[in-house]
């Protein structure tokens, strides 16, 4: 059975959500402040808000949010070469949902990332969170399972969102752009296992790949088209009367081949759209991302 953990606050009449997860685990009452204040702590990794001021709290945190973003991401960008970007692109999923009211933090670093060249960025919209008040137009049951999947493959009981996953094996709770920022560079050191090169044709696209080093398992090819920006205007939920820029909005995520990683992989793939693609070698099993690649 699954539960929803929530946890609010009331201010004159008016209970404003604070936190809320999945989980397998059935929740406990939370009888103090002193444990209230944890729990959330805990989650968010900072001071309980004055909820007299949430709105100001809000923008004043966006605010924050942009200016550190946009200092940690773009000195992670210098540092890259775009040869390297072209052979290691690391790859940075986000789990969103325009339900969520602690999303559009991480939606904002996500769009920071779009301007460089050696990260992949996906927003991935879920659609648990639509029974609250506001239907994602980008929300997709299929993320969904590929973020249960992830939780499953790490031993994780729940899902939530914002969830940052960085190459299919680090997990970052909520938008920490430091967290992320050295999350990247760990993975930008890691040795490449395989060399990927993705073409388009004129009826879709050839994808073809070297043999992979180190420990070589079933892998599987995954494909995505993105929608690079759209802008919503939410009415309802959450997030009602917030308009957001959402980016790399992930569509048609589609596992495309299984490979067993012993020969050189070579793929010819029907594709209709012109919309930005990614492809994407993952070792089964929601396992590490061997490489990936994109093209506009």
């Amino acid at each position: 059975m699954a539960y929803i953990h929530a946890v609010f606050n009331r201010n004159h009449g008016n209970c404003i959500p604070l936190y809320t997860k999945i989980s397998t685990i059935p929740p406990q009452p939370l009888v103090t402040r002193a444990s209230l204040e944890t729990l959330i702590g805990y989650f968010s990794e900072r001071p309980l808000p004055n909820t007299r001021h949430l709105n100001d709290d809000w923008n004043h945190m966006s605010r924050v949010v942009n200016i550190l973003t946009a200092g940690i991401l773009a000195v992670g960008s210098s540092l890259a070469t775009a040869a390297f970007a072209e052979q290691r692109p690391v790859v940075v999923e986000l789990f969103t949902s325009q339900g969520c009211s602690s999303c559009p933090p991480a939606d904002e670093i996500l769009s920071e990332l779009r301007e460089r060249d050696d990260v992949i960025a996906i927003a991935l919209h879920v659609d648990y969170w639509d029974y609250i008040g506001w239907k994602d137009e980008f929300g997709n049951p299929d993320h969904a399972v590929r973020q249960r999947a992830y939780a499953a493959r790490a031993g994780r009981r729940s899902i939530y969102t914002p969830q940052m996953i960085v190459n299919g094996q680090t997990d970052i709770v909520g938008a920490k752009p430091m967290v992320l920022s050295k999350a990247i560079a760990k993975h930008k050191e890691a040795g490449v296992r395989m060399e990927l090169d993705v073409q388009r044709t004129e009826d879709g696209v050839k994808i073809s790949g070297t043999v992979p080093t180190g420990n070589v398992t079933a892998m599987e090819v995954t494909l995505l088209h993105v929608i690079p920006s759209r802008v919503s205007t939410i009415t309802r939920g959450e997030n009602r009367s917030k308009t957001i820029e959402y980016t790399n909005i992930a569509e048609s995520l589609t596992t495309a081949a299984e490979w067993d990683g012993q020969s050189p992989l070579s793929l010819s793939l029907d594709v209709s759209r012109d919309d930005p693609l990614v492809v994407l070698v993952q070792e089964a099993g929601a396992g590490p991302i061997v490489a990936a690649a994109r093209v506009d």
